[in-house]
Order: C-alpha cells, then structure tokens, then sequence
C-alpha cells in the first residue's frame, strides 16, 4: 500500500527500519556483528536490498515512493499515533522527559565482542596509584574525595586575561609504551631515595634563609606561578632550582628539584580518578596484565584502556565562587525579545529556574605525536552562566575527562563515569559556601557538542554517510550508485518530519535489542541519559559549514581551470586581498586565494573568508546565478552569527538558507546534495533554540583549551601525565596567587599573571582606556569645544570594551593592522562608520573622536542586474535589501565627529573595491582557532 508523499503531509512516506552493514560509515567500525532473528530485521534487510536499485534509477527530486517499507512506516505511524504528546511535546522534546522519566542504564550492552551489564560499569575500578610516572605520591584521588570549599577558594581578578604559552618543543619519533605512569628520572630516584628528610622538618612558613623577607611556601608558589605562565619545562626548572641552591646562603630551603617544588604545590591540582582498564573484559591492570586469568588478554600488555576522570563539582564551586557576582549581573542584563547569548534561547528557558548552573559539554580527539598513533580524547565544558569575555578563558574551562592511547575511545566507558556525577549534580545538586551562606545548585546540560563522527560514536547513531544519519530529521538520504558510502541528501519540498526525545529512546531500545541499526540508532548510549534529542545536541558550526559545506563548495567549483573563476579574476583578487587590514588580533589574514589555500585552510581562514571576504571580491566575477547563490548562503550566516538577533532575522536566514538548498542541485547537480548541505535548513532552528551566534556553540570555543592543553608537555615521554600535571596548574594560577602569605610577594605573583597595561585609565567593568598620547597634533586637528576640557581631560591611543581591543589612528604601534576601523550608532539610531581617531575621558564621561566615513545606497545586489537568477523567492530577498546586507559601501571624509563610548558597535573589516570599500562589522565574540 504505497499511498504519495503529498497524501501524507503529518506522516511522511518513507522508509524507517534497519541498515544492512553496507550503509556504515568507513569511520564506525569499533561496533561488533549482530545476529538478530527479529522477524522486522529480517524484513529491513530485503528492503535494504532493493531500495538501493529504485534509489539509484534517475535523480527525483523527491525520494521514489518504492524505497518505502510499509510495515516501518506504519511502525512509526503506530508509534507517534500512541504516543500523542501534542504540539508543545513536538517543540521542545525536553519537557517531556524530566530525570525521573529517563530510562536507567541498567541495559546489557555488548562492547568489544563481549557482552558486559552497564549495571556492572557503574563501579569501575580505580587504579589507586600514581599516573604522574611515578614522580608524584597518589596524585589521583577518587572522584568523591573533593576538597572542601574553603581548600579551593580563590581569588579572581577580571583583569588577568589568558597568557600566550612558549612554542611546542620539537618531539622525538618515540615508541609509545602502555603505562606512562612507568616513567621517572634519576634525579626523581634520588629524590625518593635521600630528600624525603628535607619534607620531614621543612616548614612552609619557615624564613627561606635566615632574614630572608619570604617565606618557603610562598617563594614555592612564586616559581610555580612563573613556571607555569612561561610552560616551563621540568628538566629546566631542575637547572634554575641548582642554580638558586647554590646561589642561596648554606642550608636555604629552596627546592631541590621540580620534583621537590611539586609536591610542595600538588593541592593546586586537579582532583581526579585515574583508569587502567583491560579492553576486553573491563578489569583492572596490575603489573602490566590483565588481573581477571580467564580473560583471553590475560598475558597481553597491549590491549590496555587509559582514561581519567576529573572531579566537575570541585571545578563548578570554584567558578561559582570566584564570579558569582558576575553572574549575578550578567543574567540580570538580558533583554526580552532578543538573541543574544545562549539563556536567550528556548531550551535555557526551558529549564528549572530554581539555582540552576548550566553546563555545555564537548568531546573530541586530537594527535599529540605526529609521527606515532597515540590519540588523545578529551571531555571538556563551559558554564552558561558566565559572562562570555570570561566563559571561554582557558582557565574557567571545565576539564571532565581525557582518554589517551592509541585506540580510539570506548564511548560508554570513557563517558560513563561523566555521565553519572552530571546526573548525581542534576538530581542531589550542591552547595556553595558564598559569603557565609551556603547556597543550592542544581547542574543542568544546555548542550552537547562534537564533530559529526564524533557525535556518532559519542550518541551510538549512525554516521552522517549511513541511511537515517541526520540526527534531527529522518531524511535517510540515497547512496550513490555504485558507493555506497557516499550517501545524497536530496532537497525535499515537503520536509521529512523530525525526531523527537520519545522515539530516540524507544529506537535505541528497539536497536540495542535486536542487536541492528533501526532508524539510524545502532545502540542506546549512555549519554541519553543526560541530553535529549534533537535540540540538545546541535550541529557544529566550524566543522559542518566551514570546513565542511564551506570548503568543499570553493575547493571544487571556484577555482580555474574548470571552475566559475578564470585566472584574470583569481589574479585580480588576490591583489585586493593584499591591500586589507585585518584587525590585530586576527591570527588568520587571507592575502592569498588558490585552491591549495582553500584546502590547507583552518576554520578561521574559512570564517574570515565567508564572512568578510568572499561577496565583494567575487562580485562581477563569477556568474549572476552563482554569486546570488554564494549571497544566500554568506548573509543568512551573518544573521547567524550577529551579535544581537531577533525572530524575523532568524527566519529570514532559515528561509534563504532552504533557497540555498532547493538551489543547489540546479546548480551542481546531485554532487552537491551531501549531508552537510542539508543539514543547512536544520542550522537556523539553532540560534532560535540556542540564543547565542552559532560561533559561540560550535568547537571554535574548545579550539583554545586543546591547543593549550597539548603545549602543556615536553619531550615525548609521559606526555599525558605532564598535560594532566600542569594544565591543573594553569586552571589554579589563581588560587595559588592567593595562597601567598606576604602582601609584596603576592603583588610581585600579579605582575606575573597580569597582563600590563601602560597609562590605564578605569571607566567601569568593561571598559578602560590606556596608552597616553604624546603627539597633540591629531587632537589639535579637531578642535574640540571647552565644554570637554572643563575639569580635566585625559587622552588615550585604546580602548577595551566589553572583551575587546580597539585602536585609534594615534596608536604608533598599529602598523598593518586595523582596530580602529568601527560601527557605531548614531543619536538619530541609524549605523555609522569611520576611522577612531583617539578616546578622551573628562568629567562628562568616555567618548572617542571619529573620522566619518560616507555611505552610499547601493548595495551588492540590485533587482535590475540580478532579477530572475535563481527564481521568485531570491527576487524577493533582493527587492527588500536583504541579499547581501551585512556589506556596506563606504568612502573617506574629512568630517571628525565626538561619540560616547556606549555608542560603539563594534570593529569594521574593509574590503577595498574600485577607490571605495566594502565594509561588515566583525563579531564582537569572535573566536579563531
């Protein structure tokens, strides 16, 4: 009974059941064969068999009707039609699953061949010894065994911004061996061996030498501080110490070693558990083997698990505790109506308002060694709560767990002990002693974020290139003929409905029981748990768009000698791209474009690219059809990722994002429908859900903690361990700044921390002004009325604002960059633009002094050129001003005009075009990679 798609509009007719193992994705092989004799698998297989064959007969542009398996159909038709949870249950799946509905992990999961009762998981066992190479005594205590809160309060100060880290040292080619925990050095032997005395009459308040004005802990705590902004290594921290203890007067009690100097630092680490497990039955290594004798890796020494698990709670206390303040603020600084940052968005306001903290998680991989396979997988977050100039600081990032080895991780392992205190901080809470007064939390996950294989694993679904691989939809997409591992995602007028929190249970079950795929689910993770599909597990703006969707489009049909650009234009280009001034602190600055450009490029070159560069200097350049397909494309991101956005900019970008779509195959044809250009009608939902620039939701934010993070180790023997060790040292600089007992020693420890800025003139919180101006003749070029020198007036080359630095034309040491460049809005509320020339503060407030830049009308599209290039709706975009409005054409002026400072908008990018330029503002969250 195969009725048409159009007679269907509530239930959508295709086919949902199971994959046959042709569908997986080349990355998902860690998942055992199944047997199922389940009559519905059985069915599914043959269908399987013949779907492929009508898939591949023409290209549709809706899905042929004889892919439908009417038995699944009526599965799911059955299923919603029993489980009728009316229209507020389809927006937000999330109401209607609180804790106490959540199904238990006590499923029997089958991992590596084996078949292991997840109830048995749930108490893992602890390796208690040292993953610190034997250098520290038990550095890692269970996870339950946190510090109180008076151990780990500590001192923020919003002025101590992140410090830049020493360059990577060169690693030798090194065979990495099964326990790095086995590693120590002669000097460490010594240590164990004859210094143990020095720690038996040691006291840390003792005068370092006699009448010396600091004392030993203090001086201790000062190297440490030093050691860890500059990424010190051991073996030259060993060398400085020798040279202090010979300089020192006889019997000073300045550390022997670093060895020495840590132990007398180690409560500034974090708390952690530390795992050494047997991949095939989960048991506990001792000496190097397996400890269960009936395990067939008994006698192995390869088949080894590390991981370990971080304490959350200890780690949210101190956040909460050192800027609960600022919290406080900043949640109460929200404006209804408004997206601008993620407790905007629906599924924050979804939650529980009582005493919530709300946490963002994110896991990933990453080589430490290049020449060897030893991978490295984290589990790291973000606090909601926080103000976003000090929520992605290197130091305020939640470090939950890593898992380190040369396999890639068993997900339900290394995610499992995470999972479980999230759910017990979520269900029991916490308290936090502020101010005398202990107060309730109660943990809440906003989101969950990967990259797409990533989150395949980390979810148990199917990879994006297997059928039923969207994770929000159940487009199951067609396999190419003849590959089946490339699968197309065809535009479809009439969209395939969306998965809910319900069914996602309900078919990770039904997958996890007969032991196949079934509509996309192949196992139930233990990660369902605590997030909820689909609105909690949003796509990854870097990875899908920019060097997903991004990439693939320039790299295939941009560039000569078969693509839309012939040489003269790319020439042409590339001499503009010369001419631009980016801002100071854009690390990435495009002053080429070819197509080996485009494929060595990261994700900040690709967002420099889509956001600023690539409209103006492909106008008239490319095909009208094109370059009005690239605008669609370009502006709806922008609306995307501004900094303030409202419901109609959201839909305006969710309808030209599905115009970029429908376009698409017209355009390239079935090459073209992939997954990640489908997922594009999903991404627009997110900044409604969200609240927040997709930038600020996307691993852009992790980018700088793992690239921290692997700067944190030298050599290349126990690599992690060292990671481990000193990245806890860096998220505690404060509290060890703190613990300093003399008042000048502690001021010395800030003048370390701080960055430092000359001639600093406070505003308010977010802004001050700094570097005084010795050359008057700009200020006199201006001719300011008196009104703002009556009291005083004090001139400056910068300003920082709201996590920001910006520069002025007085600034000597700007060379190439462009900081001075901004939007600002003007008294009548309309947009303007020019050139800082300085900032003056005087008794009436901060103000900056501007040279004005003229705007013409005309925008980078008009009716009359672009009319009926790709249909009615991109007419309409065109005709309403909408194609292309995040680009402003500008000139210079002689005009000077005085603005407050809370009139800035933000930074300006030029893009230089004809003796004129092409302006967009630059997202005052920026982040690069």
């Amino acid at each position: 009974m195969n009725e048409s798609f159009e007679e269907n509009q509530d239930i959508c007719n295709f086919h949902i059941g199971q994959e046959t193992s042709s569908d997986e994705d080349e990355h998902q092989t860690d998942s055992s064969s199944r047997n199922s004799s389940n009559g519905l698998a059985e069915m599914v297989d043959a269908d399987d068999a013949t779907s492929s064959e009508s898939q591949n007969q023409g290209s549709p542009m809706l899905l042929n009707t004889d892919e439908v398996s009417n038995e699944s159909f009526f599965y799911l038709n059955d299923f919603r039609n029993e489980n009728n949870r009316g229209e507020e249950a389809e927006l937000l799946p999330n109401k209607i699953l609180r804790n106490k509905d959540m199904p238990s992990n006590d499923d029997v999961i089958e991992i590596i061949g084996l078949s292991t009762n997840k109830q048995n998981l749930d108490e893992l066992p602890v390796i208690d010894g040292s993953n610190e190479q034997n250098i520290e005594d038990e550095v890692y205590n269970h996870i339950d065994e946190v510090k109180s809160n008076e151990e780990i309060d500590c001192e923020f100060d919003s002025d101590y911004n992140d410090f830049e880290f020493g360059s990577e040292s060169d690693l030798n080619d090194t065979v990495f061996s099964g326990y790095e925990s086995n590693i120590s050095t002669e000097e460490e032997e010594d240590d164990d061996l004859f210094g143990n005395m020095e720690d038996d009459y040691d006291s840390d308040d003792e005068e370092l030498y006699p009448n010396c004005r600091i004392n030993r802990k203090s001086f201790a705590l000062l190297l440490k501080i030093w050691g860890v902004k500059h990424a010190i290594a051991d073996k030259a921290m060993n060398d400085l110490l020798k040279i202090f203890h010979h300089v020192l007067p006889f019997g000073n009690g300045c550390p022997t070693s670093s060895y020495r100097l840590n132990k007398k630092t180690a409560e500034y680490k974090h708390n952690s558990t530390d795992y050494h497990l047997c991949s095939i039955c989960h048991c506990p290594i001792q000496q190097n083997k397996c400890s269960n004798v009936n395990c067939p890796s008994h006698e192995d020494t390869v088949n080894i698990l590390h991981f370990t698990i971080f304490d959350i709670k200890t780690q949210l206390i101190k956040i909460i505790k050192g800027y609960y303040d600022d919290i406080i603020t900043f949640m109460q600084n929200r404006t209804e109506g408004l997206y601008e940052d993620i407790c905007d968005g629906e599924v924050y306001k979804s939650h529980d308002d009582h005493n919530r903290i709300t946490m963002v998680w994110h896991i990933d991989g990453a080589p430490t060694i290049k020449s060897k396979s030893l991978n490295v997988w984290l589990i790291t977050a973000f606090v909601v709560e926080l103000p976003i100039h000090k929520r992605f600081c290197v130091r305020n990032i939640l470090f939950c767990g890593i898992w380190y080895g040369e396999q890639k991780p068993n997900f339900d392992l290394f995610q499992l002990q995470f999972v479980r205190e999230v759910k017990q901080l979520r269900d029991i809470g916490f308290a936090v002693s502020i101010l005398d007064e202990d107060k309730f939390f109660f943990l809440e996950i906003q989101a969950s974020l990967a990259d797409l294989p990533a989150r395949a694993a980390s979810l148990s679904l199917k990879q994006f290139n297997g059928k039923f691989g969207c994770p929000v939809c159940y487009h199951p997409g067609c396999p190419k003929e003849g590959n089946h591992l490339v699968r197309f995602y065809r535009y479809q007028e009439n969209p395939f409905p969306l998965r809910t929190m319900e069914e996602s249970m309900s078919f990770a079950e039904r997958a996890e029981e007969m032991g196949n795929a079934f509509f996309g689910w192949k196992g139930k993770s233990v990660v369902l748990d605590i997030t909820e599909i689909p609105y909690k597990v949003p796509f990854d703006y870097m990875h899908l768009i920019l060097e997903g969707e991004l990439k693939r489009k320039l790299s295939k049909f941009l560039f000569p000698p078969n693509g839309l650009l012939d040489q003269d234009g790319l020439d042409e280009i590339n001499g503009i791209l010369k001419q631009i001034h980016y801002p100071h602190d854009f690390s990435k600055k495009i002053t080429s474009l070819n197509i080996k450009v485009v494929k060595r490029a990261k994700a900040g070159d690709l967002q420099l690219l889509l956001l600023h560069v690539l409209l103006p200097t492909l106008k008239d350049r490319i095909p009208d059809d094109s370059f009005c397909h690239l605008g669609l494309l370009v502006t709806s991101l922008q609306l995307l990722n501004q900094d303030s956005a409202r419901e109609e900019d959201i839909k305006l970008a969710e309808n030209m994002l599905i115009e970029y779509h429908r376009n698409d195959q017209r355009l390239h044809g079935d090459e073209s429908q992939t997954f990640t250009n489908h997922a594009l009608i999903h991404i627009a939902d997110q900044r409604r859900k969200h609240g927040c620039p997709l930038v600020l939701i996307s691993n852009f934010v992790f980018e700088g903690f793992i690239a921290t993070l692997l700067r944190q180790y030298h050599g290349s023997r126990g690599i992690v361990p060292q990671m481990i060790k000193n990245i806890g040292y860096l998220q505690n600089i404060d509290a060890m700044h703190k613990s300093i007992s003399q008042e000048s020693t502690r001021e010395l420890a800030s003048d370390i921390i701080k960055k430092r800025y000359p001639n600093r003139t406070n505003i308010d919180n977010n802004t001050f002004m700094f570097g005084t101006i010795s050359d008057t003749q700009p200020i006199e070029a201006v001719q300011l009325p008196n009104r703002f020198f009556n009291g005083g007036v004090r001139f400056s080359q910068r300003l920082w604002y709201k996590g920001n630095t910006y520069h002025s034309l007085s600034y000597k040491l700007k060379r190439n960059s462009n900081s001075y460049s901004v939007a600002y809005r003007k008294f009548d509320n309309t947009s303007g633009y020019g050139h800082v020339l300085f900032y003056l503060h005087c008794s009436g407030g901060c103000y900056m002094v501007i040279k004005e830049m003229k705007q013409y009308g005309s925008n980078l599209y008009s009716l009359e050129h672009y009319s009926g290039c790709l249909g009615p709706r991109t007419d309409e975009f065109i005709l309403n001003g909408y194609l292309g409005r995040g680009f402003v054409q500008l000139d210079e002026t002689e005009q000077y005009s005085v603005f407050p400072i809370n009139c800035l908008i933000g930074r300006v990018l030029l893009i230089p075009i004809n003796g004129k330029f092409y302006g967009s503002n630059v997202l005052n969250s920026y982040q690069h990679d």
